[in-house]
C-alpha cells in the first residue's frame, strides 16, 4: 500500500512515496532510511528537486567483486583511492571509474541526477560530473558520527585531498570505523561508500 511521509526538515513540503521494489522510505526527516535499486541509504541532503543519498554500509565484499577487477581490492575487500601515490585527483581514481561504470549498471540511471564536484589542492582545482561519488570532507563534517561509525572494518573514503607532502605522497581525507575524520596515503586501500543524487519525482505519486 502507497503511504504519504510528511517531511519536517528546512520546511519541505509534503511527498508521496511510492512503497515498491524500487524506492522505499522508511522514515520522515534528513538522515532518515530509503531503499533504492536493492541497496539501503541514507539521505544526508535535500531540496525541492532531489534526494542526496549515502550508501548506509559500504560495499559488501560480493559486490566489490562484482564492481572491481580482482588486483583492485585487497582480502578485506578494500579498494586503492589511486595506485599512483602522488595523485589526490578524484578524477584519476579507480574508485571513481568503477562506480560509474560497473556500479552504475545495478542502479537505475534515469532516476538519478549527474552531481559535479570540485576539489582543491595547492592552488589546483579538478572537477568531475558524476552519477556516482564518494562523500566530500564538507559533507563529512555535516553528517551525525552515527551515520559514519561501523560502517566498514578499517576506514572508509572521501573523494577530498587532505595533502601532497614535500616527497611527493598524496593523502586523501577518510573516516575511521569509529567514525572520526582521519586521512590516509591514496595508496592505502578502504572503503567504499558511495553516494547518488536521487530525482524527487522517483519517490512522488503522479
Amino acid at each position: 500500500m502507497n503511504e504519504k511521509i510528511t517531511l519536517t526538515n528546512n520546511g519541505v513540503d509534503t511527498v508521496y512515496v511510492r512503497e515498491d521494489l524500487a524506492t522505499k522510505n522508511t522514515g520522515v526527516g534528513l538522515f532518515r532510511e530509503v531503499k533504492f535499486c536493492g541497496f539501503d541509504w541514507n539521505v544526508i541532503a535535500e531540496d525541492s528537486e532531489s534526494l542526496t543519498l549515502l550508501m548506509k554500509k559500504c560495499l559488501s565484499p560480493d559486490i566489490i567483486k562484482k564492481v572491481f577487477n580482482s588486483d583492485e581490492y585487497d582480502s578485506d575487500y578494500d579498494v586503492k583511492f589511486n595506485s599512483d601515490s602522488s595523485d589526490w585527483r578524484w578524477k584519476n581514481s579507480i574508485i571513481r571509474k568503477r562506480l560509474n561504470d560497473r556500479f552504475l549498471k545495478m542502479l537505475d540511471k534515469d532516476s538519478l541526477v549527474p552531481m559535479t564536484s570540485t576539489v582543491w589542492l595547492d592552488g589546483e582545482s579538478s572537477t568531475t560530473k558524476d552519477y556516482v561519488r564518494l562523500l566530500s570532507v564538507e559533507e563529512l563534517f555535516r553528517l551525525p558520527k552515527s551515520l559514519k561509525e561501523n560502517k566498514c572494518k578499517y576506514l572508509f573514503w572521501s573523494f577530498s585531498p587532505h595533502n601532497l607532502n614535500s616527497v611527493g605522497y598524496a593523502s586523501v581525507f577518510s573516516v575511521n570505523s569509529s567514525g572520526n575524520l582521519d586521512y590516509y596515503l591514496v595508496d592505502s586501500s578502504g572503503a567504499v561508500a558511495p553516494v547518488i543524487k536521487l530525482k524527487r519525482s522517483s519517490l512522488t505519486e503522479k
